[in-house]
């Protein structure tokens, strides 16, 4: 891709320091409020501190290091700085130019599809800075037009080309030029493990609760049959007969609800516990009878319900919310179903992923703030729909920004990296080929694959249960990898930022 054909809705226009258009996060240099020595605005001492992180220095030595970063365009102090970002805030401005993976400053890389070197001296040739806050806040979506019919940005729509999203997420590069500058001018020890043990990257299994019943029609076709209806008679009959061949009598008619076919809870944990594994599942506490016709068909109020969460609780697995649909309309409040997830199941849930994975098309911290308003640790919903990969430019946990407090708002975001959706229903090979591309990718990144398999297509997409078998088996065969809860990784993360 040639510079003049850069998307440039990656970086924000931000020509006021008091703010953006559409409340977007200025990103120029502002008078206040100061990080060390040099001007910033929230967002860019955030981004800032947020590759730092990501290159493996924790919260009590960031603030050290950053001072040394001089974000601003003032040719006199950046030349004594150790890294000198000039900000770009220009509308229609070419996305960042930096050096990826190297020191020598001749070398000639490639950086979101352009070829750039690092620049003179101190200065870097691209605002990473900008680059990193629009990925963090996933303000290059804000003005996307191409929606889906529910309001979800495809993956082909976002600001991230293919090779970014899928293989090579940018701020592991921008983290690793920041900290080769800073480490060469003698500011900075050994970076702090990623992962525990010495683990080379982590994995999260989880699961979404949709459709874990099948409803039984054979009595409803059976009446609109025999006693008629607003169809021709003929149409329940035939309908009779394809549920009858497709799940019997037995399921259709007979069988009680935890004994027909998508009620999969056992086959998954008796898998994932062959393979030493443990998984969270995310169940819903608003259905489509009390909410939208989107939302989950069953009533997480029954007692068979209640009874499956103490038995994963005392397991070992995790259980969460699955927000309802119109949850980022606050319909209803995401606090209100914390509390019902609560009244029924005893205690309140540590992470949430929102159903549909649906957010603000407009601003999605503001899904995020409420979920951190509502004392959430950690939300697993940033991912794509209909693709893999990595929507905010990172495969790693995200301490999400928060515009009110100006920095990170202690909510911890898993982007979810991988689903069942993502892959093909019937074709096996293709699938398990698709999941060990993925976890390779990951493994190479020492990043973190959070993967989601829906409980309800068990028996339907075999692909799909057989992609899950691979990848247990997978993880279960590395050594390097750390496999664990949702719930423990956010917690991991949260304490090496503090050491």
């Amino acid at each position: 891709m040639r510079k003049s054909e850069t998307p440039t809705s990656l970086l924000t226009s931000a020509s006021h320091p008091s703010g953006g258009e559409d409340g977007e996060v200025p990103l120029c240099p502002a008078e206040t409020p100061r990080f060390g020595e040099v001007p910033q605005t929230a967002a860019a001492s955030y981004a800032i501190g947020q590759l730092l992180r990501i290159a493996g220095w924790p919260e009590g030595l960031t603030s050290r290091a950053a001072a040394a970063i001089y974000y601003g365009s003032d040719a006199s102090k950046g030349q004594r700085a150790a890294v000198w970002v000039q900000p770009n805030c220009a509308a229609g401005a070419a996305l960042v130019e930096c050096l990826l993976g190297s020191t020598a400053e001749a070398t000639i890389r490639q950086a979101n599809g352009v070829a750039v070197s690092a620049g003179q001296g101190s200065r870097l040739a691209g605002d990473v800075i900008a680059a990193t806050a629009s990925c963090l806040t996933l303000a290059g979506e804000r003005r996307a037009v191409c929606r889906d019919p529910h309001g979800r940005l495809p993956a082909d729509a976002g600001p991230l080309p293919p090779r970014e999203r899928l293989e090579r997420p940018p701020l592991h590069d921008y983290a690793e030029l920041l900290a080769a500058r800073l480490r060469g001018c003698g500011l900075l020890p050994e970076p702090l493990p990623r992962w525990p043990g010495g683990k080379r990257y982590a994995a999260a299994l989880t699961h979404d609760v949709d459709a874990p019943e099948v409803p039984r029609r054979v009595g409803v076709l059976l009446k609109q049959m025999l006693l008629g209806g607003p169809r021709p008679r003929r149409h329940p009959y035939w309908d009779l007969l394809a549920e009858i061949r497709a799940r019997g009598l037995g399921q259709g008619c007979l069988f009680p609800p935890t004994r027909r076919r998508e009620w999969n809870f056992e086959e998954i944990c008796v898998m994932e516990d062959r393979h030493g594994l443990r998984s969270a599942f995310y169940f819903a506490v608003v259905n489509r009878a009390a909410g939208h016709a989107c939302d989950v068909s069953y009533d997480a109020s029954r007692l068979r319900y209640r009874r499956l969460c103490r038995r994963l609780l005392s397991g070992g697995w995790e259980i969460g919310l699955h927000a309802a649909y119109a949850t980022c309309e606050d319909r209803p409040p995401v606090e209100y179903q914390a509390h019902r997830f609560a009244q029924l199941f005893g205690d309140r849930p540590a992470g949430l992923r929102h159903h549909y994975l649906r957010m603000a098309a407009d601003d999605p911290l503001r899904t995020l703030a409420a979920d951190a308003d509502a004392g959430f640790s950690y939300d697993t919903t940033v991912g794509f729909n209909d693709q893999p990969g990595f929507r905010m430019g990172v495969a790693l946990p995200v301490e999400v920004f928060d515009p009110r407090r100006g920095g990170g708002g202690g909510l911890i975001e898993l982007p979810m990296t991988l689903a069942d959706m993502h892959l093909p229903k019937d074709d096996i090979p293709a699938a398990v080929e698709a999941v060990t591309r993925h976890l390779q990718t990951v493994r190479s990144l020492g990043g973190l694959a959070v993967l989601n398999w829906h409980v309800g297509a068990w028996a339907t997409a075999p692909a799909w249960r057989e992609s899950y078998a691979a990848a247990c088996r997978i993880l279960s065969e590395d050594s390097d990898v750390w496999v664990a809860t949702p719930r423990e990784i956010a917690d991991w993360w949260r304490q090496r930022a503090a050491r």
